[in-house]
């Protein structure tokens, strides 16, 4: 019975692609920058990421009724929107350099992840040369033989198995609620937190999840989909997205209150869980981290195959020879830098540089577009075109300091 009731809420909701941008923002990056929010500034952070959240839906929502209103998926959708060919160009450049590069470049960093949780869950000491390919088996039989339906309920699963560990770990903390309230109603502004703001802004308003949002929206639903039916779905799953990265600054909170913890990579996450919490919190915990690195292993490729196979005009089933190429070897550059053990910063700062320079891009475009539609469903409100130019110049400003910070003018 209880169970039959949470298949007709999820039938009901219509639950989908908005689930793949959670399982994709919610990844091993997030993990240590909320990590080092919780451990620096306490709970008082939290209201940033309430924004992010707000921000994220807003762009996702304009992005979906752009691609509606054209019937196309979102590279070509910004692409065609002008005909000089020199802009088509540059524009392409920008989304291959931050989705594609970008991506692989990340998909390092969630396999980390994912390997780091599953040692703990496992308590393997030693190396484990075998995990990593233990993980990437899965995922690139699913992405090559899985339907987008099946890809879809697997997402579901694990984001729902991801927020219950975390959410389940602060029943093990010491956790102060009133504080975590402040955090969230009473902005703290410290030219001190400016960088983990940028940092949690960034970590959640990511770009490529514009092209896996629209391109999932067109493989559920097709061009014809109930935009009520795309915002209701986006809104729950970002705000699960949020709450699970809220859970992550409010453990590290509780568990660093009183202690001095360093938290610079993935690997130190479950660490720091391990020699403070007993050990049903460090498995809850441990756990979390390897779904939150299992679910990124598995967006990143197709968000990188999605975007970027679209701007070569193939077709639209993700059978077609470049769509596999592109997942596979984003797939496979992650296994090779886990396998040898490179340094992965610097491509890691590359992707960032590009980010920063092609979201403010995409928005602005995005805004423009929809301005033209004759059709009043998908077109922007006053109220939308002045949220746009105010988060756009907000992106500006935050891209501007981010790119500033990784060439080291400032």
């Amino acid at each position: 019975m209880y169970f039959n009731g949470l298949r007709y809420i999820f039938m009901k909701i219509r639950l989908g692609p908005g689930t793949i941008v959670a399982a994709a923002f919610v990844g091993p990056g997030t993990l240590v920058t909320c990590a080092i929010a919780g451990v620096k500034t306490g709970n008082s952070l939290l209201w940033v990421l309430v924004i992010s959240v707000g921000i994220t839906i807003f762009f996702q929502e304009m992005a979906a009724r752009l691609v509606l209103a054209r019937g196309q998926d979102l590279s070509n959708a910004l692409t065609s929107h002008s005909k000089s060919k020199v802009w088509k160009f540059l524009l392409s450049a920008l989304i291959i350099s931050s989705v594609f590069v970008g991506n692989s470049a990340y998909q390092a960093g969630n396999l980390a992840g994912s390997v780091a949780g599953l040692r703990e869950v496992l308590k393997i000491d030693g190396p484990s040369m075998w995990l990593p390919s233990m993980i990437v088996f899965p995922i690139g039989f699913l992405l090559a033989y899985g339907k987008y339906k099946l890809i879809e309920r697997v997402l579901v699963f694990l984001v729902f198995l991801l927020g219950l560990s975390f959410v389940v770990t602060l029943f093990y903390l010491p956790v102060d609620y009133g504080q975590v309230l402040m955090g969230l109603i009473m902005p703290r502004l410290s030219q001190e937190d400016l960088v983990l703001m940028v940092s949690l802004v960034g970590t959640t308003v990511v770009p490529y999840n514009l092209f896996l949002h629209a391109s999932g929206i067109l493989e559920k639903w097709g061009p014809f989909a109930k935009l009520a039916d795309v915002r209701t779905d986006l809104i729950i799953s970002v705000v699960i997205g949020g709450i699970i990265s809220m859970s992550i600054i409010v453990a590290f909170a509780a568990v660093s209150e009183g202690k001095e913890l360093s938290i610079t990579s993935v690997g130190d996450l479950s660490g720091a869980f391990v020699s403070t919490l007993g050990e049903k919190a460090r498995f809850t915990f441990s756990l979390g981290v390897f779904l939150a690195g299992l679910t990124s292993s598995l967006t990143a490729p197709l968000a990188a195959a999605y975007a970027i196979s679209s701007l070569f005009r193939t077709t639209e089933e993700r059978g077609n020879a470049v769509f596999r190429i592109i997942w596979i070897v984003v797939l496979l550059t992650g296994l090779v830098v886990v396998l040898t053990g490179i340094n992965p910063v610097v491509i890691i700062q590359s992707a960032q540089f590009a980010n920063g320079l092609i979201l403010p891009i995409i928005a602005i475009l995005i805004t423009i577009a929809l301005n033209k539609e004759k059709a009043l469903e998908y077109r922007n409100s006053t109220v939308s075109k002045v949220l746009a130019i105010g988060i756009i110049l907000c992106m500006l400003v935050l891209g501007t300091k981010s790119i500033g910070g990784l060439l080291q003018l400032w």
